[in-house]
């Protein structure tokens, strides 16, 4: 492991105190967050096992629960967090991600990485998805969430805000990085911040970034550049392994 990381991974929760204020409005205001943005993408069963994969302090662990899914663990490497997890009372196994998949062939129906994959370099990367990908039983989904690189106005901040990360991805790159490592159906999804209690400060939001976002969508056509279809700050990928 590098030096700074290994040393960083100490501090990790005190360092995003700093850097993560995407979710302004507490505890409450994340928990609409996952909601609206991951629960559409998780199976519809509540007995499915689940995997949250660099699990942090636990709060989408205990947003699983709380939406029945009691199958459901994490896995994270940060003394810290999981301290934080046990506080909250969800199962979690502080563990090296590769060394808890490498135990876990084929057990899990769907694995999440919540701001994960962007802490890897490119070869990290791809050898912590395949992992991933046969930890999953066939026909098993992964969920990947991280900064998106093709919103300039954000792309500089959430690739180097945080020291750890190492990867910064457009949905282009994350889609073939997740077809290189051996997922198929690949579906790339913006993340709505917008999800405050003040109903009046998400409509305007909304409004001031579709306005935003159009403009960016003619000045990527006037580049030439088409493929580009997400722009939110943040996004979703989800992939499935094959089923056979």
């Amino acid at each position: 492991m590098k030096r700074y990381r290994e040393k960083a991974i100490r501090q990790y929760e005190t360092m995003l105190a700093f850097t993560q204020a995407d979710i302004p409005g507490g505890r409450s205001a994340v928990m609409r967050y996952y909601r609206r943005n991951l629960l559409p993408h998780l199976p519809a069963e509540s007995d499915s096992s689940i995997l949250d994969l660099g699990c942090g302090s636990g709060l989408f662990l205990e947003f699983l629960m709380q939406e029945g899914f009691e199958r459901s663990r994490g896995v994270d490497i940060c003394d810290e967090h999981i301290r934080l997890c046990r506080d909250l009372g969800v199962n979690a196994t502080l563990e090296d991600n590769m060394n808890f998949l490498e135990k876990h062939v084929e057990r899990f129906d769907c694995i999440v990485m919540n701001h994960v994959l962007e802490h890897f370099d490119k070869d990290e990367g791809l050898d912590l998805l395949e992992a991933v990908f046969a930890g999953l039983r066939p026909g098993g989904r992964v969920i990947v969430v991280c900064p998106n690189m093709g919103n300039p106005f954000t792309a500089g901040r959430g690739r180097y805000a945080d020291l750890t990360h190492e990867t910064g991805y457009t949905g282009e790159s994350l889609q073939f990085m997740l077809q290189l490592a051996g997922g198929e159906q690949v579906s790339l999804h913006g993340i709505d911040i917008y999800c405050l209690s003040n109903s009046f400060a998400n409509a305007a939001g909304k409004m001031a970034w579709a306005f935003l976002s159009l403009v960016l969508r003619l000045t990527y056509l006037l580049n030439g550049v088409r493929s580009t279809t997400v722009l939110t700050k943040n996004m979703l990928a989800l992939a499935r392994k094959p089923s056979n």
